[in-house]
């Protein structure tokens, strides 16, 4: 069972020049690791102009172990214009849109909560679930990745802002995610932090020690 993680506490850097992060589409440099007042955070910098881009980067360390994971952060955009999420189940190498097909799970501040499927090469945009109002402070998303089933849960809540299942997809690597729908960003807060994905389950064909009961695994007396 794979956890990973990062909370972006180190000196301002291009994401692409991160340990473990490989950009794979963005505009602008726009990925900018920033320590901030108190800690670091990732940042769509506020000159990115161009609509409808797409900027995602990839978890380039420790691979998970299987395709059924929760992926975590603390996302915030002030603007409907731009969205914030995690990514899920994308291509685990490549780069440019062509490897951008995935799923991600976010928000667009003042807007709503979304679970979005691109698909085409990021070409296309195929919204499965939104609901709920994030307004524009920050919020911990976690998206739940469960065989078909997709969810994501908001703010430690054990019940799901949004729950959808599409069968799209059933591999692939995490990572983090903007979209642009506006012609101007200057002056947008959009921003992650503190980062984190975990499987769900062992590793199928998982040998139990020898003092299980190997169907119930339950601790058998000796």
């Amino acid at each position: 069972m794979t956890s990973v993680s990062d909370d972006f506490n180190r000196a301002d850097e291009a994401l692409g020049d991160s340990a473990n992060w490989d950009v794979v589409y963005e505009s602008d440099e726009a990925f900018v690791v920033d320590d901030g007042p108190t800690d670091g955070e990732v940042q769509l910098e506020t000159n990115v102009s161009a609509p409808n881009q797409y900027l995602l980067a990839r978890w380039a360390g420790t691979a998970m172990a299987t395709d059924d994971y929760d992926v975590t952060a603390d996302i915030q955009s002030t603007t409907a214009l731009i969205g914030v999420a995690i990514a899920g189940r994308i291509p685990e190498s490549g780069t440019g849109s062509a490897n951008a097909d995935g799923y991600y799970g976010g928000l667009f501040g003042s807007d709503a909560y979304y679970i979005i499927e691109l698909a085409n090469a990021g070409g296309t945009e195929n919204i499965l679930a939104s609901g709920g109002s994030p307004g524009t402070t920050e919020h911990e998303i976690r998206f739940n990745l469960d065989g078909s089933t997709l969810e994501i849960f908001v703010d430690g809540s054990g019940s799901a802002e949004l729950s959808t299942t599409d069968a799209t997809y059933a591999a692939g690597g995490v990572g983090l995610w903007w979209g642009s729908f506006g012609n101007d960003a200057t002056g947008v807060s959009a921003n992650l932090d503190n980062w984190s994905a975990a499987d769900l389950v062992s590793p199928a064909g998982l040998v139990l020690p020898p003092w299980t009961h190997p169907r119930t695994n339950t601790l058998l007396r000796m």
